[in-house]
């Protein structure tokens, strides 16, 4: 009802409404339950999703399978994506680069191998030339492994890719429940993350042009920080700067 009603994650809704056409390939990075891979290939996208918790995936694969006529336009990976393939243990702690705590969530087998799939690859594999390439990515701070890696940003600038972007520092490197020293803790976990969305910025920058989703240009790293600190934490990475 929230997803009717655009209550929920309006800004995503917008995004793809106003952006995907007939010609258009959509990365899904961190698809969840699946209501955007839907969305997105309602609108006539072809969709390639990726979902690493093996428990949110099962999800993500009934609510596609009770679409059918919207699902064969989908390629639904359980795979982790990040900056270099390999594979991990999908269990609290296992690499945090890649998936943060919070994405095991109520998942967590020792036995589950979930493999990593590199975004420079996927994009090489499944971009297509004269097709508009958009890529979600919301993977609770897992993001940053891919945005400081050089390559990921070739690679979307090669394809010339939109990216709308949900930045989570907060999960990248979280605070903790310990209440030592809390306030000194706070106030240290709010300039790393200023200066961690500054050095993001600049590293961005050089390969795209950075809006808010109002399409409001973000013309300097300083508001770049300010921003995310100030808990705005979607933007709209346009790497077709030509």
């Amino acid at each position: 009802m929230s997803l009717q009603n655009r209550a929920w994650e309006p800004d995503t809704l917008d995004f793809l409404e106003r952006e995907i056409t007939p010609e258009t390939i959509l990365f899904d990075v961190g698809a969840a339950n699946g209501s955007m891979t839907l969305i997105g290939a309602s609108l006539g996208a072809k969709v390639i999703a990726y979902e690493p918790n093996p428990t949110v995936f099962q999800v993500c694969k009934v609510n596609l399978d009770l679409n059918p006529s919207l699902s064969e336009h989908v390629d639904l990976k359980m795979a982790a994506v990040s900056s270099f393939p390999g594979s991990l243990t999908f269990e609290t702690g296992r690499n945090t680069a890649v998936i943060t705590d919070i994405s095991v969530g109520i998942h967590e087998d020792k036995n589950t191998k979930i493999p990593i799939l590199s975004l420079k690859n996927e994009l090489e594999e499944f971009a297509e030339r004269n097709k508009k390439i958009l890529i979600k990515m919301d993977i609770e701070g897992a993001e940053f492994a891919i945005l400081h890696e050089k390559s990921s940003l070739e690679a979307m600038r090669k394809c010339r890719a939109k990216l709308l972007l949900a930045i989570h520092p907060g999960f990248y490197r979280p605070l903790g429940n310990s209440r030592l020293l809390r306030g000194i803790r706070f106030k240290v976990f709010i300039f790393r993350n200023f200066f961690e969305a500054v050095r993001l910025y600049k590293e961005i920058s050089k390969f795209a042009k950075i809006y808010r989703t109002n399409l409001n240009p973000v013309k300097s790293s300083r508001i770049f920080g300010l921003l995310v600190i100030a808990s705005y934490h979607e933007f709209i990475i346009d790497f077709n700067t030509d």
